[in-house]
C-alpha cells in the first residue's frame, strides 16, 4: 500500500538518486543536439561535450569541433535531448561564460540558463521538487535551488562515466572518484573538482595525476571512495581501494584493480567556475589494461524512471 501511494504521489522513482550502470549495455540512450537559435544549425554533440559543474551548470565544448556558424549567437544556444524516436524529452538553454585557450585549443565554457524536461508529468515534477526542498540534507549536500536542479537532472540523462583519480608524491597517495570530467579533443582531459576540497588541492600541488576508466562491477567501491575528496594524502595501505600489483608506467602512481584503461595527465591550466575548479590537463600516456567492455557510469533517477515507465530495459546496479 505504501509503495502504491508513493507512486501515485511521486511517479516512478528508482530507490537511489543516481543509478549506476554498465555504459555498454545501456540501450536506447538519448542524443544531445546543439541548436543555434539564430542560424537554425543542428549538430550532434552527444560525444563532443563535457558536463563540468552544477552550480552553475557548466557545459564545455572544444571549439575545434564547431564552426562560427554553429555558434552564431553564443548567448542563445539550445541543447535538445532526443529519444530514439527523435522526440524532444528535454532542453537546456545556454549562454557563453568564458573562452579558455590552452595551447592551440580553445574551450568554450557555457553556463546553463534554463532547463525543461518531460521525464515526469507536471504534478509529479512539483511533488518531487517539494520533497527535495523539504528533505534535502543541506549541510551534507550541495542544495540546488529552483530551475538549476532541473538543469542538473537533464545533464545526467546522458550517462556520465565515473572515473577514479590517483594522485600522490611518491610516498603518500589519495584515490577519489569524479564524474564531472572526461576526455575532450585528441589529447586533452578536463578534471572538475570542488573548489576548497583536499582532492582539488592535491591535484593543484602535484600538477599531475592518473585517471582510470572503471569496470561497472566495481561500482560499490568507487562510490564508497567519495569520502576521499576530503582525505589527506596517506600511505597506500590506508586508501582502502583494491590495487593492481604494478603502478603506472610514467608517473608511478597506484592503479585501481578495476581499471580498464588509465590516462596519465599533466596539468596545463586551472580555472574556477562557480563551486568547481576545472583542471585542463594534457594526456601524456594512455594504457589499455584489458578487453573488458564493461564501463561504469550513472544517470539521474528522473530519467531512469522515465525509461522504466516506457518499458526500456536497463540493468541498474543498486548500491547497498
Amino acid at each position: 500500500m505504501k509503495k502504491i501511494l508513493k507512486r501515485i504521489l511521486f511517479g516512478t522513482n528508482p530507490p537511489q538518486e543516481y543509478l549506476c550502470l554498465d555504459l555498454n549495455e545501456f540501450k536506447k540512450p538519448l542524443k544531445l543536439i546543439l541548436k543555434s537559435a539564430t542560424s537554425g544549425v543542428v549538430k550532434d554533440m552527444t560525444h563532443h561535450h563535457l558536463f563540468n559543474g552544477y552550480r552553475p551548470l557548466v557545459i564545455t565544448f572544444d571549439q575545434n569541433y564547431l564552426s562560427e556558424q554553429d555558434l552564431e549567437n553564443k548567448n542563445s544556444i539550445l541543447l535538445t535531448f532526443l529519444n530514439d524516436q527523435k522526440k524532444i524529452l528535454a532542453t537546456i538553454k545556454l549562454k557563453l561564460f568564458k573562452n579558455i585557450k590552452v595551447n592551440s585549443i580553445t574551450y568554450l565554457i557555457f553556463e546553463g540558463v534554463r532547463g525543461t524536461n518531460k521525464f515526469k508529468n507536471k504534478v509529479h515534477h512539483f511533488t518531487n521538487n517539494l520533497r527535495y526542498n523539504i528533505t534535502s540534507e543541506r549541510k551534507k549536500n550541495i542544495f540546488l535551488t529552483g530551475n538549476l536542479y532541473d538543469q542538473v537532472k537533464i545533464a545526467y540523462s546522458i550517462p556520465r562515466k565515473i572515473y577514479l583519480v590517483s594522485v600522490g608524491n611518491g610516498k603518500l597517495f589519495n584515490i577519489f572518484p569524479t564524474d564531472l570530467s572526461g576526455t575532450i579533443g585528441k589529447d586533452s582531459f578536463i578534471l572538475s573538482l570542488r573548489t576548497g576540497g583536499k582532492a582539488n588541492e592535491q591535484i593543484e600541488n602535484e600538477g599531475k595525476c592518473l585517471v582510470s576508466v572503471m569496470e561497472a562491477e566495481f561500482f560499490e567501491e568507487v562510490y564508497n571512495a567519495g569520502k576521499n575528496h576530503m582525505k589527506a594524502l596517506s600511505e597506500i595501505s590506508e586508501i582502502r581501494i583494491k590495487l593492481r600489483d604494478e603502478k603506472s608506467s610514467d608517473f608511478n602512481l597506484p592503479v585501481p584493480l578495476g581499471a580498464i584503461k588509465y590516462y596519465e595527465l599533466e596539468s596545463l591550466k586551472v580555472f574556477e567556475v562557480g563551486i568547481h575548479t576545472l583542471h585542463f590537463l594534457k594526456i601524456i600516456n594512455s594504457v589499455e589494461l584489458n578487453s573488458n567492455n564493461s564501463i561504469l557510469a550513472h544517470i539521474h533517477r528522473d530519467y531512469a524512471g522515465w525509461r522504466i515507465k516506457n518499458g526500456i530495459q536497463s540493468n541498474y546496479l543498486i548500491r547497498k
